[in-house]
């Protein structure tokens, strides 16, 4: 999921001075509403998920995911004192919503029996005060390292990701159909791998969506809906173990000795990989072949116009690439062990995508 403060607009769906009823679309990562913003609509859901969170200093405090026919918003309609949200929406996946302004809200109250009118408030009122009291507690407990002096909030931990992580590759080995039509892709019911990382692993709901989502960025799950049922699938088991072991063996290591490779040379390491592949470069005894650095900086040069050789370096670290030297034409080359470059391409992927999730609900 997307940096709130990136995606969204300067102005959010809900604070704009007025609303009007009607059909509302947006899409994957963008804002509904932020907390404490002015209120003056609620919402039916009408498709898709939406995060509610709470900032709190450098993270977010997570509170649900509400899905279709569920209604947000409404609480600010009950706070006549200051019509302000109590928490900040987002949505997960591309949401359609019915939007309906207090005004056609109260319309519609305004018809109901006088007694029926004083229990909503009564119980609107409750909830409220039971709201605030739990979102203390969650700040609280979020807030605590930092206070403590610790370290700053992350929205994945190395044991949460390593829980995940081990979680769905077993349940895809312990569940896992072959698919009739090709037995590379391994099928398993979405609310299968809810039942055990939500109920037997304690996993929180909203970590788990946004780890689905991380797994299908890097493609190595998807998720498709048959007759009513999400089913989960993957080409990509063996990758998913490689990881489990990877994970596991990075949280022991020391930060200075944890794999560090940046997003830009990922992209150059990617790119030289594909490239060997295309053009079937030959591999000599040592495992290696020779990159033409200058000619794929030049083919991606519009898509990556501030890559440069430069960013090669940490892959020189990591033995993974030769030094740089010229060529004919005066070009760029170097040696790239390409086998094992291949293999740890999927561990230097993951990696960067977990810390760019907490990046973005860092801030």
């Amino acid at each position: 999921m997307n940096n709130p403060a990136v995606k969204s607009s300067t102005t959010t769906a809900s604070s704009t001075t007025t609303a009007k009823s009607g059909l509302k679309k947006f899409t994957a990562g963008e804002l509904l509403f932020k907390e404490k913003d002015i209120a003056n609509s609620l919402y039916i859901i009408q498709k898709g998920q939406i995060r509610l969170f709470i900032p709190k200093g450098k993270g977010h405090v997570e509170l649900a995911i509400l899905r279709a026919g569920e209604v947000i918003g409404e609480m600010a309609y009950f706070d006549e004192d200051s019509r302000r949200r109590s928490c900040s929406a987002q949505a997960i996946t591309a949401v359609e919503v019915v939007e309906i302004s207090f005004p056609a809200f109260e319309k519609t109250l305004q018809g109901l029996n006088p007694w029926f009118k004083t229990i909503i408030n009564t119980l609107a009122d409750r909830l409220r005060k039971t709201n605030t009291k739990v979102k203390q507690l969650e700040s609280n407990a979020v807030s605590l390292s930092a206070s403590t002096g610790g370290q700053h909030y992350k929205f994945f931990n190395n044991q949460e990701v390593i829980r995940l992580l081990s979680g769905i590759f077993l349940i895809f080995k312990a569940h896992g159909v072959a698919d009739t039509q090709n037995n590379k892709k391994i099928v398993i019911f979405k609310k299968v791998v809810k039942m055990y990382l939500l109920e037997i692993f304690s996993v929180g709901e909203v970590k788990l969506e946004e780890f689905l989502l991380v797994l299908q960025r890097l493609s190595l799950i998807d998720l498709v809906e048959n007759q009513g049922e999400v089913h989960l699938f993957t080409t990509q088991l063996e990758v998913l173990k490689n990881l489990v072991g990877f994970v596991n063996a990075e949280r022991t290591l020391t930060e200075e000795k944890q794999l560090k490779i940046s997003p830009p040379c990922q992209v150059l390491l990617e790119q030289f990989v594909l490239s060997a592949q295309t053009q079937s470069l030959k591999v000599d005894a040592n495992g290696k072949v020779i990159i033409n650095v200058s000619t794929v900086l030049e083919s991606i040069k519009s898509k990556y116009p501030k890559l440069s050789q430069d960013d090669l370096s940490e892959a020189r670290t990591y033995g993974l690439c030769g030094d740089l030297v010229v060529g004919e034409k005066n070009h760029l080359f170097c040696d790239l062990v390409l086998e094992k470059t291949k293999k740890i391409l999927p561990n230097i992927k993951f990696i960067n995508e977990i810390k760019r999730v907490n990046q973005s609900k860092a801030t």
